[in-house]
């Protein structure tokens, strides 16, 4: 039996057991110890001692172990709590070993489900498991349900992912949220829900794809020499007969005493201004980061970038880069100015950006990285002249008034060799335009003042293509335990690239090839005009719809002449004014490369539906990729009968609804096309915000139905139409189903979605 005295009660709680952190309380008896968490806390294991010396242990809770981070197992020794009584009543203490080990039911680690998320702001997505069979009962183990959490270590972690080229840091707000902060702005969100064994994502902002690109004979092709200008195309291209292939390109230009001047005497591998092929006194070696360069580099006209006539190059815009590098080479000694620029693009026109502040450099000196004291290498300039060491060659960079960087002491071997020192420039977002400019040494410094030859051009510049991050995260038993770590798997893709991927799985072009009873719909008389004009109506109140659901979505109408107005304008009904006068469509589609619209001949009117305006006739570019795309769509019309301009869109009102209905549904998909592929946002046109919103609603509305509700409510939800008339949502939607009516009637499910995709498909393929 075991002992019941005061003893039995001081071994059994020098122990020292807990259980969920409370000291264990024992019953004890001549036959049995029954341990609880606390005097009125749950049984945690009982102790069962039979007359013949048979006994029994159960573990009716968990047992705190001391060292969660290690398997712990607990033994306990109850030998010398039992006594042994013989026949005549003589008792003695036993001396054998009645030792219980419990063993310490670690936790299992976690293997989360992986997500795919909208690359940009978006709503949270659904819960998803955090342990790939649903349940984390079996990760906690015998111990019980403990958490599940971020490592602790994660917090103020530079995450290695950037957002507009600014650092994402990680920050813990507790143990299950954990946000990416860059620039004082949260990107995303992470919450961890144990109670649900799931995590949610919420995207505020876009995380950095990001492309190192560099510019030399291996890579890329040298056009020019000693000319007004030069620059690097891929290889194989040209400038003079170039590939349209939105290439990242390098183009060269020189300045002399802050104008328009001199030449760029430079080979494939490195180079300067003017004579002598170096940058010396008075001159400005100026690089532009710009999309398919193309032109002329020989001079027409006297060998001088001053010559109007020579600065020919042309080329579709800039991209934005950071950590801007170059190397310098050729001098004793040199001392230069960096400048850094946005350029504002709308013309061919390079140096007329505005200088965007240097709030970070890295030098390289001879193969050697500059390291501070803290491990860093990223110097950050500030208006004080700071000397920097690299194996005893020292640097000085100072932060000017301007927003430019001087820095001191750039050196490097002559000749053929690439030796020397290279010097990368960033900013807080990235620019597009650097210029590198010889200056004159402080007087007193005592520093050389050498001309200094510089090549070895390259950036980091942004991509569309997905980003893929980890977060670990840890089981913590129902007696803190920890589990190895277990990784949920995020990645981001951009709204284009997830439509592309749509198109590739679900699409092809045999979507557009379908036939139709024409006979059947051309004996609705829907819009009270002839069959042959119902079918251009039909086409272009698809394409308004179409276009009204955007530019309520995008919502950027700057002016009230350019907003959507719904208003009782007579008993008759309601005038909508159609999508010529809208600012998403003027703002957005208009302004995007290669796509430029124009009203043909006015607005048609539906007479049956109070005088609301169908929409004008659109036509688009010749030179535009989507119109070339649509070529290769089978049974799509792209002409017009009896108009004025061809590469239209349109259905041919004397082919019949065979053919007008796939027109129609190319049309419903082709509003959505351009704001996919262009968007706007690089021209700032539309919040990325509101677009990315509204372009994660689109993905799941694939049935039209969904789509006219979604589009309906917007609209009584959009700021801009704080002043619309009470039933503008019930006159939205009636519109709406008006236009989409007799594709309905006819057995063909107007999928704007995948239209979308199927032309993005059909485009790559041109």
């Amino acid at each position: 039996m075991f002992e019941t005295a005061a003893s039995t009660q001081t071994y059994l709680t020098g122990l020292g057991l807990t259980s969920g952190g409370v000291d264990l309380f024992y019953l004890v008896t001549s036959d049995g110890i029954l341990a609880k968490a606390g005097p009125t806390g749950d049984p945690v294991f009982v102790v069962i001692l039979e007359s013949d010396g048979d006994w029994e242990f159960q573990l009716l809770g968990p047992l705190d172990h001391s060292d969660p981070a290690t398997e712990d197992d607990i033994t306990i020794e109850f030998g010398s709590l039992v006594v042994a009584t013989d026949a005549d009543g003589d008792s003695v203490t036993a001396t054998g070993s009645l030792a219980v080990t419990v063993d310490d039911d670690s936790p299992v680690a976690v293997a989360p489900v992986a997500v795919e998320v909208i690359n940009g702001a978006s709503d949270p997505t659904s819960p998803i498991a955090l342990d790939i069979d649903g349940t984390l009962a079996n990760n906690y183990g015998g111990d019980g349900a403990g958490t599940v959490r971020f490592l602790p270590t994660l917090d103020g972690m530079n995450s290695g992912l950037f957002s507009s080229f600014q650092a994402i840091t990680y920050v813990l707000d507790d143990d299950q949220t954990l946000r990416g902060v860059a620039g004082g702005e949260t990107i995303f969100t992470v919450t961890l829900d144990p109670a649900t064994g799931t995590y949610v994502v919420d995207m505020d902002g876009s995380i950095d794809s990001t492309q190192n690109i560099e510019f030399n004979p291996l890579v890329s092709q040298f056009v020019g020499g000693n000319g007004s200008w030069t620059g690097f195309v891929p290889i194989g291209d040209s400038v003079t007969s170039p590939i349209d292939d939105n290439s990242l390109d390098l183009l060269l230009t020189p300045e002399i005493n802050g104008a328009n001047g001199g030449t760029i005497n430079s080979t494939a591998n490195i180079g300067g201004v003017s004579q002598g092929a170096s940058v010396g006194s008075g001159e400005t070696f100026r690089v532009d980061f710009v999309i398919d360069l193309s032109g002329d580099p020989a001079d027409s006209t006297q060998n001088d970038y001053a010559a109007l006539a020579n600065r020919d190059h042309m080329f579709d815009g800039h991209y934005t880069v950071n950590g801007a590098q170059a190397l310098f080479k050729s001098t004793t000694g040199s001392t230069v100015r960096f400048t850094a620029f946005d350029d504002p693009d709308g013309n061919t026109v390079v140096g007329d950006g505005m200088i965007d502040t240097i709030t970070g450099v890295a030098i390289t000196w001879r193969g050697t990285e500059w390291v501070g004291g803290g491990g860093e290498t990223l110097i950050i300039p500030t208006s004080t002249r700071t000397e920097y060491t690299i194996n005893g060659h020292s640097f000085w960079v100072t932060l000017e008034p301007s927003g430019s960087v001087l820095i001191e002491g750039l050196e490097g071997d002559p000749g053929s060799s690439l030796v020397g020192t290279q010097v990368a420039i960033f900013t807080a977002d990235g620019f597009n335009s650097i210029e590198y400019t010889w200056v004159d040494p402080r007087p007193g410094d005592n520093l050389n003042q050498d001309t200094f030859q510089i090549g070895g051009f390259g950036a980091t510049t942004l991509t569309t293509d997905p980003v893929e991050f980890s977060l670990p995260v840890q089981v913590v038993d129902g007696d803190g335990d920890i589990s190895d770590t277990g990784n949920i798997t995020i990645t981001a893709v951009t709204p284009s690239e997830m439509m592309a991927t749509a198109a590739s799985e679900d699409l092809s072009l045999a979507s557009f090839s379908a036939t139709f009873d024409s006979s059947t719909l051309q004996g609705t008389e829907l819009f009270n005009t002839s069959p042959s004009r119902q079918t251009d109506v039909r086409s272009m109140g698809l394409m308004s719809m179409t276009a009204a659901a955007s530019g309520l979505s995008y919502q950027s109408m700057p002016a009230p002449d350019q907003t959507w107005q719904f208003a009782n304008t007579d008993a008759a009904g309601t005038q909508f004014h159609s999508w010529a006068n809208s600012g998403a469509f003027s703002g957005v589609v208009q302004g995007a490369n290669h796509v430029n619209f124009a009203q043909i001949d006015g607005s048609d009117t539906l007479g049956s539906f109070g005088g609301i305006e169908a929409g004008p006739r659109m036509a688009m570019n010749f030179d535009s990729p989507l119109q070339q795309g649509l070529a290769q769509i089978e049974d799509v019309d792209r002409g017009f009968a009896g108009m004025e301009q061809a590469h239209g869109f349109e259905a041919l009102s004397d082919l019949g609804l065979a053919q007008a209905l796939p027109m129609a549904d190319a049309m419903a998909g082709m509003e959505q096309l351009l704001l996919l592929a262009n968007g706007g946002v690089g021209n700032g046109q539309v919040n990325q915000e509101v677009a990315a919103e509204a372009l994660a609603q689109l993905a799941q509305d694939v049935g039209i139905d969904n789509l006219i509700d979604h589009f309906a409510s917007a609209a009584g939800e959009a700021p801009a139409l704080g002043a619309m008339h009470s039933a503008g949502v019930e006159q939205l939607s009636a519109f709406l189903d008006l236009q989409v009516g007799p594709q309905h009637a006819g057995g063909l499910a107007v999928d704007i979605l995948h239209d979308a995709a199927a032309m993005a498909d059909a485009v790559s393929h041109a």
